[in-house]
């Protein structure tokens, strides 16, 4: 996401639309580079942007849309495309819990201008940190490069010739890493089918459970699962949301409550 405010080209005031419920990297990384956020509603359900309280949020000064595909469930992906078109925005993708994961056959983190995603250690796969950004505009991915080490790796290549007013920084991924990338990533169709496998199990033997809302399911969408996450409705069940998990954690069943708050809550 350092990479991606980079390349947009941000100027005082402008504007940066990002979901309200998300990983606070989500809207960091453009607010350091001097954009104004401003924070979408999300949908209950998903959890993910709404859509349909996009255009409202847009005025003159927006510079790009930031979906993110939180949880592993795909936001609606072509609507947000046709919406940064209509209004010459710039579509970033926060695909970092959703490889592999797609929309109507389009791979999540390929339908936005710049696709991120994340190499951590606990995401599908991984090489321990790091990440990539995608994109299949061929400026940007030269911008890309140069971007990664200090705006001048590459100049030669790409025939660069102003190369002192390109804004780098230290983004190299080490060779070790990579090498650990690329065995991961050959594995990586059976690695997030196994996150994919366990989550149908728990939506076949948990949907009758009142008070439990589980996670949903898109029609037309593949949900990669990088959380289960479950809606829990303290009235029908009885008790407190604590008590829940500790009885869970008692059983060998192991949880933790909520994610994050939301990010206009942070003193940031």
């Amino acid at each position: 996401l350092e990479i991606a405010a980079l390349l947009i080209k941000l100027k005082p005031g402008d504007e940066v639309i990002v979901p309200s419920y998300t990983f606070v990297s989500s809207a960091l990384a453009f607010h350091m580079h001097v954009a104004k956020i401003v924070f979408a509603d999300i949908k209950p359900n998903t959890l993910n942007i709404d859509e349909t309280k996009l255009e409202k949020l847009i005025t003159k000064k927006t510079k790009a849309i930031v979906v993110v595909n939180l949880f592993g469930h795909i936001a609606y992906l072509s609507q947000l495309r046709e919406i940064a078109d209509k209004y010459n925005l710039f579509l970033i993708e926060d695909n970092a819990q959703a490889p592999l994961g797609h929309e109507d056959n389009n791979l999540a983190g390929t339908v936005g201008d710049i696709g991120v995603f994340s190499l951590n250690y606990h995401k599908h796969f991984h090489t321990g940190e790091g990440g990539v950004c995608v994109t299949n505009n061929e400026q940007l991915a030269k911008k890309m490069q140069l971007i990664r080490n200090h705006g001048e790796n590459c100049v030669e290549e790409l025939n660069v010739n102003n190369e002192i007013n390109t804004i780098g920084l230290n983004l190299r991924m080490t060779e070790i890493a990579a090498a650990i990338g690329i065995e991961q990533l050959k594995k990586a169709d059976d690695l997030v089918q196994e996150r994919v496998d366990i989550a149908n199990y728990l939506n076949e033997n948990l949907n009758n459970l009142d008070g439990i809302n589980l996670p949903v399911q898109r029609k037309n969408t593949r949900p990669v699962y990088y959380m289960y996450q479950m809606r829990f409705d303290e009235d029908k069940v009885g008790v407190s949301r604590e008590l829940f998990a500790k009885a869970l954690a008692a059983e060998g069943f192991p949880t933790f409550l909520g994610f994050i708050k939301p990010l206009y809550w942070l003193p940031a």
